[in-house]
């Protein structure tokens, strides 16, 4: 698998959606991260919601923004 990393598969996946994004914060704990919401919309109209936790969405939120 020479040449196909995480960013590459990202990209392409994005190549092919639109998306949406939000950070859900707690208004209890001064606007705490809780996890960032996705929803995902093909070309056909589908639509995958996902959910990245807050310890993983340093990780994630830049690839995906």
């Amino acid at each position: 698998m020479h040449g196909i990393t995480r960013k590459n598969q990202v990209n392409r996946f994005k190549d092919k959606l639109s998306e949406a994004l939000g950070d859900v914060i707690s208004p209890k704990k001064n606007g705490e991260l809780i996890s960032m919401n996705m929803i995902f919309i093909d070309e056909k109209g589908n639509l995958m919601h996902g959910i990245i936790r807050k310890n993983k969405v340093n990780r994630f939120k830049d690839e995906l923004s």
